[in-house]
């Protein structure tokens, strides 16, 4: 049975010994009582990782599973080496919150500890990008390609296909967004070697499972194509097309599409509302300050970023 550790600076170690790299820098006290209560409650990792395949009641309740909403807290608190066969595992290991973004160097450190364990691949000076700060910072900097200081989805889709697959191992597949890929909203086939199965379907009985004749494999050994998921994550009134199957060309796509007289009312509204007749250095103490300014066009920016 794990400890429930110790509370150090802010963040709870599930070692018991702060600074031992184990846990999130930095916790918010906002998310100190739901680690408290996943400390007390989080279930074991299944020994078997992604060759599980069983379908008992009792194993798949008591044990977690890499495609488990709470995989990551099982394997910090109770101890393991994290497997993956997607890239939403991976990203899901790193916000274990489920906030949709990440936001600790700690987590990326972790994940890239664990993907890498296995791969032979992995150069001495890949490793010390794990081992030193300055390095994972540089590395974090090259994934948020934004630069608003969280890795998004997206981002981690688009540096996993065009390196990070190749230097650290982290899978290919994208795997399962969400809901929308549950309910059809675009093809996961079973990345299992030699099953047919061309999209998940939800077993009624046990949804973790597929339900087609051939099948049964886990919900999370199933992979959407890139540019499928992408553009299911989309809100659903954007008419941005993909021109390419490309991640990394995707990343650059957008476009301006103009919106309507509300669009333009209301962002009238905002300006009336922050009109201030103040003198500011780009101006200059002899320009006349305007009353007010009048919005004539307003444009969605629509990109997948």
């Amino acid at each position: 049975m794990a400890c429930l550790g110790a509370i150090c600076g802010g963040c709870l170690c599930c070692c018991g010994a702060c600074g031992a790299g184990c846990c999130f820098a930095g916790v918010k006290a906002t998310k100190l009582a739901l680690r408290v209560v996943r400390h007390v409650r989080a279930r074991p990792p299944c020994e078997k990782g992604l060759a599980c395949n069983c379908q008992e009641g009792q194993h798949v309740n008591y044990y977690s599973h890499p495609d488990d909403d709470d995989y990551g807290f099982s394997i910090r608190i109770h101890g393991g080496d994290g497997e993956f066969c997607t890239m939403r595992q991976c990203f899901n290991f790193m916000d274990p919150y489920q906030l949709g973004y990440v936001n600790e160097l700690a987590a990326l450190r972790e994940v890239l500890h664990h993907a890498s364990r296995k791969y032979p691949q992995v150069t001495s000076q890949q490793k010390a990008v794990i081992r030193s700060a300055k390095k994972l910072k540089e590395l974090w900097d090259q994934i948020d390609s934004d630069g608003n200081g969280y890795i998004s989805f997206p981002e981690w889709v688009e540096w996993v296909s065009s390196s990070g697959a190749t230097q650290f191992g982290f899978p290919s597949a994208v795997g399962i967004f969400g809901e929308k890929g549950k309910a059809g909203a675009y093809n996961i086939p079973c990345t299992v070697e030699g099953c047919t199965c061309e999209c998940f379907v939800k077993d009624p009985d046990n949804e973790k499972f597929c339900a087609r004749a051939g099948c049964g494999h886990r919900a999370g050994l199933h992979s959407a194509d890139h540019v499928a998921l992408i553009a299911a994550s989309l809100p659903h009134d954007w008419s941005l097309v993909f021109n390419s199957h490309d991640v990394r060309e995707l990343s650059g796509q957008r476009q301006l599409v103009p919106l309507g007289d509300d669009e333009c009312a209301q962002v009238q509204e905002i300006m009336n509302a922050s009109v201030r007749r103040a003198w500011s250095r780009d101006r200059g103490r002899t320009e006349q300050v305007p009353d007010s300014y009048e919005v004539v066009r307003v444009e969605r920016n629509e990109n997948i970023r």
